[in-house]
């Protein structure tokens, strides 16, 4: 292919007898939007001295609503939803005017993220971002912007998140999670001046289990005690995560150590009822669980504290004889 033949597939042959007829004339504007739609980004703007509101086409798209022309503000309260108006409104109650030496105008970028349902119930997530353009009185009189839908994109980044933060074997918190979580509920319980509890549990002869029946079968005995660990605990408050191996980590917000070991014998009491075979155990010949048990006042938490105390505890559990629980 020659440079002239490269010019006319990419920019198009000019030379061609060809014109417009009245359906194919196009304004700047209406270019501009075609070639925004095809990059799925829709524009809008909002005339103050003018009175003006204008939507794109791909804007009613996005929203799922009905194209009206022309725009008005009582239609766009209509089709949005009460969270999204009350976020786009707590946005533009902080716009101010920049200092402008000139004294003509300013402008002010603002951007937030819209949650939308459709009118066909799609659950949508648009980015909007706009430009607040001042007069030299520091007076907003326009404001110019766009939308784009990134639904799919915060969907499967907050996918990756859970995946990170999810133990594979087990599908209950990993030690990463946990991480994130233990300095919160320390931040909660002293700012609320509440308990704060933490379990370590521990698997019985775990090591022994796994000599003789597999560790693929370990598997399973971890992913059973995992969904015990969960049942145990009905509050949305509380937590539970693998702490590693067979070592497993439960945080219970406002819980006394009364509170924490009716938890922890409600969790033996659901592994006794999983029966699980364990004819190598020195404890007995089911699965058992060694629990340490740590609850703090908001005065003395520390993070450190509350769970190396209970790990400390657990030990001492299993000193003991295993299958038990000891509070620090």
């Amino acid at each position: 292919m020659n440079t002239e033949d490269s010019k006319n597939a990419i920019l198009g042959n000019y030379d061609l007898p060809v014109s417009h007829t009245k359906e194919t004339s196009l304004t700047a504007q209406q270019k501009l939007e075609i070639s925004l739609e095809l990059s799925g980004v829709a524009t809008w703007y909002h005339d103050y001295v003018a009175k003006e509101l204008y939507w794109s086409d791909l804007m009613f798209k996005l929203l799922g609503v009905k194209k009206i022309s022309p725009m008005t503000v009582d239609y766009a309260f209509e089709v949005l939803n009460d969270e999204a108006i009350q976020v786009i409104e707590n946005a533009a109650s902080q716009i101010t005017p920049d200092p402008d030496p000139s004294g003509f105008s300013s402008y002010q970028t603002s951007e937030l993220l819209l949650q939308h349902t459709t009118g066909q119930g799609e659950h949508r997530m648009l980015v909007n971002q706009w430009k607040s353009l001042f007069n030299g009185a520091g007076q907003e009189v326009l404001r110019i912007g766009y939308v784009r839908d990134e639904t799919d994109l915060i969907l499967a980044r907050q996918k990756l998140e859970k995946q990170a933060l999810t133990d594979s074997l087990t599908g209950i918190a990993n030690r990463r999670a946990y991480q994130i979580r233990l300095p919160e509920e320390v931040a909660n319980a002293k700012r609320g001046q509440q308990m704060l509890s933490c379990l370590m549990i521990d698997v019985d002869c775990f090591k022994l289990y796994n000599d003789h029946y597999g560790h693929d079968q370990g598997d399973v005995v971890l992913q059973r005690i995992a969904q015990v660990l969960a049942k145990a605990l009905p509050r949305k408050t509380d937590f539970v995560a693998r702490y590693g191996g067979e070592e497993f980590v439960v945080l219970l917000p406002s819980t006394d150590v009364e509170g924490s070991r009716h938890v922890a014998h409600s969790i033996q009491t659901g592994i006794q009822s999983c029966a699980i075979p364990h004819a190598f155990s020195s404890v007995t010949e089911r699965v058992t669980v060694s629990i340490g048990i740590n609850s703090m006042s908001p005065q003395s938490l520390e993070a450190d504290a509350l769970v190396k105390q209970a790990d400390n505890a657990m030990y001492q559990a299993k000193m003991n004889g295993r299958n038990q629980v000891v509070v620090s």
